[in-house]
């Protein structure tokens, strides 16, 4: 396994690389005051304390699935910046155990740091995580912060902070770093007492099975061997039939011993001292929540962080002007799918109408996978919904043809009437032709 400083030196073997962090050995600094900015890792970081690796590890587990996306004025952005944050932003992590490492040490000591780097010209090739025993903030020769890192070995390295991307937790008392995790610490002394006395318990019941009374006065030599004999014989596993013999000269007395074991309650108290802590439920460290527990633990935990991702990302990666292009990051929760097939099934019947998924994207969220062909892309939508863009004209259409609708009407009913008065008009001449007639003859 190669140490740090062979992770360090195989960061800068291509000269084409610009060499932003500096070994002990080659510091050009001229000074390094101390600016009061430092840590060390944490006793909790260091610990075995189960529950607390536990919790750590839920929380990174499922951190870790967060998508980086780089985006462009809401657009997907470059290939080549995707593919290194989504694949492998070093050549020794992928993304989810890069992502995993920065989020369990964020955790762990509330301080997790990220090595941002760069070619000549200025191009992102990769990402590293740094940790080291203890970090110390400092000023170089022309007042830009730096950091200091040390590690077990006396390693040190010495990185500008502009190029480090730094993720911070309890963040309260120091001007730059989050606090460390020192009111952690008796919790995990407790909960490592109630261990380590259920372990004792449980040896000495074991050990302890009665008590050899010796009827005469015996030396402490004679004694020792006396109970090693008597013990061979008969607590052994050659005594298959189970049976001590004894004359009057001995008598043995069994103990029933119970092994100590602290109460359920005991141990659930601490736990939940710790989980809380953290901010997690026993159940999602014990994978047994719910939707509603665990989209609980996404919008107190998980978004939180993506947020926190997504904004030192951006702020670390691309410069004022990138950014004014549009240039970001985010850290988006494509792969957190923790909804039943049938929240799944109801969430598709109410989007996919409204054109808001691709087919691609509806098939993600059934855990199907992606159609290669350009039917992918494309989005299904209801008739029944309209264009923004178009419902005025659309209602303005509508109106307009209702109106010539009615004006066709009108115009019909003038016709009908004026052919109805002309035919009696008619009516009214046939008759009266007769009646001239019959006062002539008179």
């Amino acid at each position: 396994m190669a140490n740090i400083i062979d992770w360090f030196n195989g960061l800068f073997k291509n000269e084409n690389k610009q060499s932003a962090i500096n070994t002990s050995n080659q510091i050009d600094f001229d000074y390094l005051p101390s600016l009061g900015g430092s840590f060390t890792s944490s006793h909790a970081e260091t610990h075995s304390n189960p529950t607390l690796t536990s919790a750590v590890d839920a929380i990174a587990r499922n951190g870790a699935k967060l998508k980086p996306i780089h985006y462009i004025n809401q657009g997907e952005g470059t290939e080549r910046i995707n593919r290194l944050l989504q694949t492998q932003p070093n050549p020794y992590q992928s993304t989810y155990d890069f992502q995993y490492k920065i989020i369990s040490t964020l955790f762990l000591h509330n301080n997790s740091f990220v090595y941002i780097e760069r070619d000549e010209r200025g191009n992102l090739t990769g990402l590293y995580p740094i940790k080291g025993q203890s970090m110390q903030f400092g000023l170089d020769a022309d007042n830009d912060l730096v950091c200091k890192f040390t590690y077990s070995s006396g390693f040190e390295v010495y990185i500008p902070y502009s190029q480090l991307i730094h993720l911070r937790r309890n963040y309260r008392s120091d001007e730059l770093l989050g606090d460390d995790n020192s009111s952690l610490n008796p919790l995990l002394k407790v909960s490592d007492a109630q261990m380590s006395g259920t372990v004792r318990g449980i040896e000495l019941g074991a050990n302890l099975r009665g008590i050899v009374n010796y009827q005469t006065t015996l030396s402490p030599e004679t004694l020792k061997k006396r109970k090693e004999e008597f013990t061979s014989q008969y607590l052994s596993l050659e005594n298959s039939g189970g049976v001590v013999a004894t004359d009057q000269s001995v008598q043995y007395t069994p103990i029933d011993s119970k092994p100590y074991t602290i109460s359920e309650q005991q141990i659930n108290t601490i736990s939940n001292q710790i989980y809380n802590y953290l901010g997690v439920n026993p159940k999602i460290v014990s994978s047994d929540y719910n939707e509603d527990e665990f989209a609980s633990f996404y919008e107190s935990v998980i978004e939180p962080l993506a947020i926190q991702l997504s904004l030192e990302f951006t702020n670390k990666l691309f410069t004022d002007r990138e950014k004014a292009y549009g240039n970001k990051i985010e850290f988006t929760s494509i792969g957190l799918q923790f909804a039943s097939m049938e929240s799944k099934t109801k969430l598709l019947k109410e989007i996919i109408p409204m054109g808001l998924v691709t087919i691609n994207e509806a098939r993600s969220i059934l855990n199907l996978p992606k159609l290669t062909d350009e039917d992918g892309n494309k989005r299904l939508q209801s008739l029944n919904y309209a264009d923004t863009s178009i419902v005025n004209e659309y209602q303005l259409e509508a109106h307009s043809s209702v109106n010539g609708q009615a004006g066709t009407h009108l115009s019909m009913s003038n016709q009908a009437e004026g052919n109805s008065s002309t035919n009696d008009q008619q009516d009214n001449t046939s008759t009266n032709p007769n009646e001239g007639e019959s006062n002539e003859r008179d």
